[in-house]
C-alpha cells in the first residue's frame, strides 16, 4: 500500500547535499585540458543554496505562495530536525559577529572549496553558493583573481583558502587569540599537512583506472556546470586524458602504489588524533575542518569507500559530518526542493515501514463454549510472507510480472489456516526479496521495508516485511520462509527472535518453493514466549516438560568469521549459560575440522569442483554447496517460468539465477550425501539435549546501498554459517543481543533435526538472562571514557584480529601495538603482534615480542612456535629447534605445531637442494656523521638488498650519529651478486630523503671462509682489504677470525651525498644438516 512520505534524518540530507564526489586543481585557461585539470573531482550540484536571512532578496516579495513555502520548508526542517541522530553541540558566533551576505564562488567537488564550506556550515553561517563553469568561467569575469574558491564578505573579496579561513576565524571566533601556542602550532602543522600532501593523494586514487575515471567523470557531466554539448564531449575524452595525467601526478609526488598513499595518509591522521574525538579535542579545530573538507568529495566514490572501509578514519568521519552538518543550507531549496532531494537520496519511511504489500483481515473462528479453553492463540495479530497463498489473493512472490501470469490462489495455505483457527488475526501480507531468493531484504518493485532497528540499514532477506511488522511493533508475530537464512537474517538484522523450524516439521503446502530441500517455515517475534506458543501450534507439539541443556557447544570457529568484537557475544553468552546451568555444560568446537572430519563427501564436492587443486576451509565448502543446491532446486522449480516470461530482475538475483547452470548427476547425489552426513554428524554433537551457539550473520546489517553483501567474501563467510541448519534441516533461533554501533546484535542456537520443542524450551529459559548480560555488556562500552584500559586494550586486539583477518599487517601491528601501550603484561598482545611481524618479514621484531610473551606466560605455545619460526628465519637453528621441541612439549596432541614444524624442516632442505649456499649476518652497528635532513637532525634507517632481498634496520629518531646494532640475514645463493646499502631519514608526511649509499661484495670474505682455519689462535687477521675507488670503504678492512667463526668488519662511506659513514660485520651462517 502507498503510504505519505516524511522527511527523516537531517544529517544524511544535509550530507546529500553538501557531500562532494570528487577533488581539484584549479587552472585559469579555457582549454579542454584547462577543464580537466579544474575538474579533476566530480561535482554533484548546481544549484544556489539559499540562507534565510536572503529569503525576501532572492524569492522576491512576502506573498501568499512564498509565506506557504517558507512556512512547509520550516516544518520540514523542523520534522527533519526532530528526528536526526544526536549530533556535536556547536558554539555558533555571536548575532553581531556573523556576516550579513556570504557569497561563495566554487566548483562543487573542489577539495579547497570544501575547506570553506566546511568552516561556514560548522559555524552556521548563511551562504549563498554561485558554481562556476569551468570553461567560460563568466561567474567570476569580473574578478582580477581567476581561481575558485573566491568568497564575497559584505562585499569584500577573499580568495585562497587557507586565507579565507583565517581571515573568518579571526573575524567570528576572537576568542582564539586566547588559545595555548603548543595548540596552535599542532593545528597549523596539520593545516599544511592538508594542503602540502593529502589533497595531493586525491586525483591519482580518483583516476587510478580507467573504470574510477569514468566514474568520477560521469558525476562531474551529471552534475556541473556545463553546457549541453560540453557534457556530451567532456565525459568519455576527459575520463581518458584524466586517467594518464593522473600517472604524471602520480610520479611528480613519488606515489608508488595510489590506495597505499591514500591509507597511509588516513591512518597517520588517525594517529595524530591519540584516542580524541578530534584534533581540536571535543570538538573540531581548523584542521579537523580541513582534512574533512578535503575528504568530502571523494568519500563516496569508490575511492573514498575503499579508503573508509580499509582504515580507521569511518568513526571520526562521522563524527564531523554531524558537527558540521548546517540546518540553513536546506532552507533556500523551498519545500518542493527538499522533496526532491528526499525522494532522490533519502528513504522515506512509511506509515507501516514499508513492511505490506497487501492489507488484509482473516479472523479466527468464535470462542469455544466453556469449560473449553479458549484458542491458544487469542489476542495475537500475524502478517505472512507474500509466498504463502491466501485464498482470493494472488501470491506476489516478490515480483509484479509473478503476480501478472499467476491467479490467485483457491484455498489458504495449511499453515495460515493452522494459525487462524488457533485463534490469530491476519492483517496483511508482507514484501520479500525479489523472488525470495536474495538475503539483504530489498526489493526495487515495491520497496525496501525500512529497518526499525536501524533505519540506514538492510532489513535482511528473504523475508524482509514480515520482520520489520514484527519489529515495527504492527503485528505480534509473523510468518517467513527460510531457504537460506530468509528467516534468520532479517531476524538477526532488525533485532528481533526468527525460528527456523526443522525441515519437514511444518506442512511444505500453499507456499512458493524456492529449493525444495532447503525450504522450511519459519516465523518471527518479539516475546520468546509468543514465539513459543505459535512454534506449538504450527508443530502440534503435545505438552511436555521442558528439559535444560545439558551441554552447550560454542563454534569458536565460526566467530572468527565475524566483524565485531567476539567477546560481544560469547562472553554474553557464557555468562548466561554458567548462570543457568552451571560452567559444566559449556564445550568449545571446531565446526570447520569437525566437519571436515564427519562430513566426507564434502572432500568428493570439492575434488569435483577443482580437483582439489586448491585447499578450501570446510565452512566455504559448505556454503558453495549450499548456494549450489539453492540454485539448482531454483532452477529445476520456476526456470520455465524464467525463460518465457523473462522478468526484469535485479543484476545480483539475475547472475545467480538466470545463468546457465551445470549440475551433473554425480554433483546432486553427491549434495544429498552431503546433507544427510551433517544432519548425522549435528546430531551425533548435540544428541537430545545440546545446543551448538553461532554466529546469525558475519557483518553488522549493510548500509542502505552499500555493495557490501554482493561480495565474494561477504557470502563465503555468511552462508557458511547459514549452511550449518539448512543443509543438515536441523532447527535454529535467533536471539538478540542489544547494539553495537548502533547494529542489532544477535546470536543463533541450533539443535537437531527434531529438537524444535527443545530449542523453544530452551530459548525461553535463557531470554531473560542473555537480555540481562548483553545489557550489562552494552553499558561496559556505552561511554568511551567508561572503557577501562584492560577493556580499550581488548578491542583494539580484537581489531588488530580483524585486520590480520583481513591480511592488513601493518594495520594490525598498529592495533596490537595500541593493546600493548594500554596493558603491557597480556602475553596474547605480544604473541599477536609477533605473527603479524612475522607475516611483513620483521622476524628481529617478531622474536622480541615472542620472547616478552614467553616472559609473561611460561605455557604460551603460540609464542614459542612463532619464536621458533622467526629463529629460524633469522639463522638461529639451535635455539629455533629448542623452541619448536618446547611448543610439542608443552602440547604432545597439537597436530598442527608437529606438522608445521615438520613442514619447515622440509622446506628447509628443499632450500638446501636448491642451491642455497648458506646464510650471511649483516650486523648494522653504527652510522658516523650521517647528513642533515630536517631542521637539525635527521630519523636515519638502513636498508640493505642483495638482489631480491630487501631488510631494513629500525628508525633512529633525531640521531646524526646512530647506533642500530641490529642483525640482518641475507640467503646467499649467488655470491657474485653485489650488496647496496642505503640510508634513508624517515619522514612523516612526505617521502622518505636518501641520505646517501654504499655498496660491497662479498667475494674475499668467502675466500677467507674456504681457509682452514680450526686451531687459529682468536683475533687472528686473515686478510686485510684497502680502500680504492673499486670499493666504498673508508679506511681499511680486516677479516679475522674471533672465537671459532670469520668476521669481517667494515666501515662504509656513503656516496651520493655530503657526509656519512656506516660500520657493518660480516658473519657466516652454516647450514646445519638436521633442523629437528
Amino acid at each position: 500500500m502507498r503510504r505519505a512520505s516524511t522527511l527523516a534524518s537531517l544529517p544524511l540530507l544535509s550530507r546529500s547535499l553538501s557531500t562532494a564526489h570528487g577533488g581539484a586543481a584549479v587552472t585559469s585557461a579555457p582549454t579542454t585540458y584547462g577543464l580537466l585539470q579544474v575538474a579533476l573531482y566530480g561535482t554533484t550540484s548546481t544549484g544556489s543554496q539559499v540562507p534565510r536571512r536572503w529569503l525576501d532578496s532572492f524569492y522576491g516579495g512576502s506573498g501568499r505562495k512564498l509565506a506557504i513555502g517558507v512556512a512547509g520548508t520550516l516544518a520540514s526542517v523542523a520534522v527533519a530536525t526532530s528526528l536526526a541522530p544526536e549530533v556535536y553541540a556547536k558554539e555558533p558566533p555571536p548575532a553581531a559577529l556573523v556576516p550579513k551576505e556570504v557569497v561563495l564562488y566554487q566548483y562543487e567537488a573542489c577539495p579547497f572549496c570544501n575547506k570553506v564550506k566546511a568552516f561556514l556550515d560548522y559555524h552556521d553561517i548563511p551562504y549563498k553558493v554561485v558554481e562556476v563553469n569551468p570553461l567560460s568561467k563568466k561567474e567570476i569575469k569580473w574578478s582580477d583573481y581567476q581561481k575558485v574558491p573566491i568568497l564575497m564578505v559584505d562585499g569584500e573579496q577573499l580568495v585562497d583558502s587557507s586565507a579565507i579561513i583565517d581571515q573568518l576565524n579571526s573575524k567570528i571566533v576572537p576568542e582564539r587569540s586566547a588559545a595555548s601556542s603548543s595548540d596552535d602550532d599542532e593545528e597549523k602543522k596539520w593545516r599544511q599537512w592538508v594542503d602540502n600532501h593529502l589533497v595531493h593523494m586525491l586525483s591519482p586514487n580518483i583516476y587510478r583506472n580507467t573504470s574510477e575515471a569514468l566514474e568520477s567523470f560521469d558525476y562531474i557531466t551529471s552534475n556541473g556546470n556545463f553546457s549541453y554539448t560540453e557534457k556530451i564531449s567532456v565525459k568519455y575524452a576527459g575520463a581518458a586524458a584524466m586517467y594518464f595525467v593522473s600517472k604524471k601526478l602520480k610520479k611528480k609526488y613519488n606515489i608508488t602504489d595510489e590506495r597505499a598513499s591514500l591509507y597511509e595518509a588516513a591512518e597517520t591522521w588517525v594517529d595524530a588524533l591519540n584516542g580524541r574525538d578530534f584534533l581540536g579535542g571535543s570538538k573540531p579545530n581548523l584542521a579537523d575542518l580541513a582534512v574533512f573538507g578535503v575528504l568530502r568529495p571523494i568519500r563516496y566514490l569508490r575511492s573514498g569507500k575503499d579508503m573508509v572501509e580499509h582504515t580507521r578514519i569511518g568513526e571520526w568521519y562521522s563524527r564531523m559530518e554531524r558537527a558540521a552538518a548546517n540546518l540553513w543550507v536546506l532552507l533556500g531549496l523551498g519545500l518542493a526542493g527538499i522533496l526532491l532531494m528526499t525522494r532522490k537520496l533519502k528513504k522515506t519511511i512509511r506509515e507501516d515501514f514499508g513492511a505490506f504489500v497487501e492489507r488484509l483481515q482473516l479472523l479466527p473462528p468464535p470462542q469455544p463454549a466453556p469449560p473449553k479453553a479458549p484458542h491458544p492463540l487469542t489476542g495475537l495479530t500475524f502478517a505472512v510472507s507474500d509466498v504463502f497463498e491466501i485464498e482470493g489473493h494472488v501470491t506476489g512472490f516478490g515480483h509484479p510480472d509473478w503476480g501478472r501470469t499467476h491467479d490467485a490462489a483457491s484455498r489458504t495455505c495449511p499453515v495460515v489456516s493452522t494459525l487462524v483457527e488457533g485463534g490469530a488475526t491476519c492483517t496483511g501480507i508482507t514484501v520479500v526479496d525479489e523472488l525470495a531468493y536474495s538475503i539483504t531484504g530489498e526489493n526495487k518493485h515495491y520497496g525496501t521495508p525500512t529497518n526499525p532497528a536501524a533505519s540506514s540499514r538492510k532489513p535482511g532477506g528473504s523475508s524482509s516485511g514480515a520482520a520489520v511488522a514484527v519489529a515495527a511493533d504492527l503485528v505480534d508475530f509473523s510468518l517467513g520462509l527460510d531457504t537460506v537464512g530468509g528467516v534468520r537474517v532479517p531476524a538477526g538484522s532488525c533485532g528481533i527472535i526468527g525460528f527456523r523450524a526443522s525441515h519437514g516439521s511444518v506442512s511444505h503446502a500453499g507456499f512458493i518453493p524456492v529449493s525444495t530441500s532447503l525450504d522450511t517455515v519459519g516465523w518471527f517475534a518479539r516475546d520468546p514466549n509468543v514465539l513459543r506458543r505459535v512454534g506449538h501450534v504450527l508443530l502440534q507439539l503435545p505438552y511436555a516438560v521442558s528439559r535444560s541443556p545439558r551441554q552447550i557447544v560454542i563454534a569458536d570457529d565460526c566467530f572468527q568469521e565475524v566483524k565485531i568484537p567476539v567477546d560481544r557475544i560469547v562472553q554474553v553468552v557464557i555468562k548466561s549459560t554458567e548462570k543457568l546451568f552451571g560452567k559444566q555444560v559449556l564445550k568449545h568446537e571446531n565446526i570447520g575440522d569437525y566437519c571436515n572430519s564427519k562430513v566426507p563427501s564434502l572432500k568428493k564436492f570439492h575434488g569435483l569442483k577443482t580437483n582439489g587443486e586448491v585447499k578450501t576451509s570446510s565452512l566455504k565448502l559448505l556454503a558453495n554447496v549450499v548456494q549450489f543446491l539453492q540454485r539448482h532446486e531454483f532452477r529445476h522449480n520456476h526456470g520455465e517460468w524464467i525463460d518465457s516470461v523473462k522478468p526484469v530482475l535485479e543484476s545480483a538475483t539475475s547472475a545467480q539465477i538466470c545463468g546457465p547452470l551445470e549440475a551433473s548427476d554425480e554433483e546432486i547425489e553427491i549434495c544429498k550425501s552431503i546433507r544427510n552426513e551433517l544432519r548425522a554428524a549435528v546430531s551425533s554433537l548435540l544428541k537430545d539435549d545440546g545446543i551448538l551457539v553461532i554466529p546469525t550473520i558475519a557483518d553488522p546489517p549493510a548500509k542502505l546501498g552499500g555493495k557490501e553483501m554482493l561480495s565474494e567474501d561477504f557470502r563465503n563467510r555468511t552462508f557458511g554459517l547459514l549452511s550449518i541448519a539448512s543443509l543438515s534441516g536441523c532447527c535454529q533461533v535467533t536471539a538478540p543481543l542489544g547494539f553495537y554501533d548502533k547494529c542489532p546484535v544477535s546470536v543463533s542456537f541450533i539443535a537437531r533435526h527434531g529438537g524444535d520443542r527443545f530449542l523453544l524450551d530452551a530459548l525461553h529459559t535463557m531470554y531473560m538472562s542473555l537480555q540481562e548480560q548483553a545489557d550489562i555488556a552494552s553499558k561496559s562500552r556505552s561511554s568511551k571514557n567508561a572503557l577501562t584500559k584492560e577493556q580499550s586494550a581488548e578491542i583494539a586486539k580484537e581489531k588488530g584480529n580483524q585486520a590480520y583477518k583481513d591480511r592488513e599487517w601493518q594495520k594490525a601491528i598498529g592495533f596490537y601495538s595500541e593493546a600493548i601501550k594500554l596493558s603491557g603484561n597480556n602475553a596474547t598482545y605480544y604473541s599477536n603482534r609477533a605473527q603479524a611481524y612475522l607475516e611483513v618479514g620483521s622476524f628481529i621484531q617478531a622474536e622480541a615480542d615472542c620472547t616478552k610473551a614467553i616472559n609473561l606466560d611460561k605455557k604460551n605455545v603460540k609464542a614459542y612456535f612463532r619464536r621458533g619460526t622467526a629463529r629460524e628465519m633469522l639463522g638461529y637453528y639451535k635455539e629455533a629447534i629448542e623452541d619448536f621441541r618446547h611448543t610439542l612439549v608443552l602440547e604432545p596432541t597439537n597436530k598442527r605445531a608437529a606438522v608445521a614444524a615438520e613442514k619447515l624442516r622440509k622446506l628447509f632442505l628443499k632450500s638446501l637442494m636448491e642451491n642455497l649456499l648458506g646464510l650471511l649476518r649483516i650486523r648494522v652497528k653504527r652510522g658516523v656523521n650521517l647528513a642533515v635532513r630536517d631542521v637539525r637532525s635527521s630519523d636515519p634507517y638502513v636498508v640493505i638488498k642483495m638482489g631480491k632481498q630487501k631488510l631494513k634496520t629500525r628508525v633512529i629518531k633525531k640521531d646524526i650519529n646512530p647506533e642500530w646494532n641490529e642483525d640482518l640475514t641475507l640467503s646467499i645463493t649467488d655470491p657474485s651478486i653485489p650488496i647496496k646499502l642505503t640510508v634513508f631519514d624517515h619522514d612523516t608526511f612526505s617521502k622518505d630523503d636518501k641520505m646517501g649509499d654504499a655498496e660491497f661484495g662479498i667475494s674475499p670474505y668467502l675466500e677467507a671462509l674456504k681457509m682452514n682455519l680450526e686451531g687459529v689462535p682468536s683475533g687472528t687477521t686473515v686478510s686485510r682489504i684497502q680502500p680504492d675507488r673499486a670499493n666504498c670503504l673508508a679506511e681499511e678492512s680486516c677479516i679475522q677470525w674471533k672465537d671459532g667463526k670469520v668476521v669481517q668488519d667494515m666501515c662504509l662511506r656513503l656516496r651520493n651525498v655530503e657526509c656519512g659513514e656506516v660500520e657493518v660485520q660480516l658473519q657466516w651462517i652454516d647450514l646445519p644438516v638436521i633442523i629437528i
